[in-house]
């Protein structure tokens, strides 16, 4: 009857009910690509959720800057005809610098006036609006652009001369 001597010599024997039984390295491996798998999964998911955060952050600015621009158009003075005049466009574009963002996201795309006699919004100025009248009125288009480019904002804000109302004279 032949034996292990180089068991028998080191004095290591195999404990009473143990077997061979363990993780093998196939097990390993499905492990590591079932984590890889999750993880991956999980990192896609927090991607998308920091990618709508900053569209929600650049949105959010967006109006920040429509509701200044407005304000700031509000609070300029009144002009007759202000084509090619820079003041509805400096006050709109001052708008931009309280979120951080560079004056050019602001443009002033078009002023139309108020016309009494065909009761419409026209392109060109009369230079007949006297201060109070009706003819007054002015549509000032602007458009507001992120700076990435992937929000745009276009509004109207309609404009009088309120010099008359405030003197009473109507």
């Amino acid at each position: 009857m032949r034996t292990d001597t180089s068991r028998a010599r080191s004095g290591w024997r195999r404990p009473p009910g143990a077997d061979d039984s363990g993780i093998t390295l196939i097990e390993v491996v499905i492990g590591i690509g079932l984590t890889g798998g999750v993880v991956a999964a999980i990192m896609g998911s927090l991607f998308t959720v920091i990618r709508a955060s900053d569209q929600n952050e650049d949105a959010t600015k967006v109006q920040a800057v429509v509701g200044g621009a407005t304000d700031q158009l509000v609070a300029v003075e009144w002009e007759a005809c202000p084509d090619g005049s820079a003041s509805y466009s400096n006050a709109a574009q001052s708008a931009a610098g309280r979120v951080g963002w560079d004056a050019s996201s602001v443009t002033v795309v078009d002023v139309d006036y108020w016309s009494a006699a065909s009761d419409s919004w026209v392109e060109t100025c009369s230079g007949a609006a006297t201060p109070g009248s009706v003819d007054a009125l002015q549509r000032i288009t602007i458009n507001v652009t992120s700076p990435d480019a992937a929000l745009s904002k276009s509004f109207d804000v309609v404009k009088s001369d309120t010099r008359a109302f405030e003197a009473g004279g109507a």
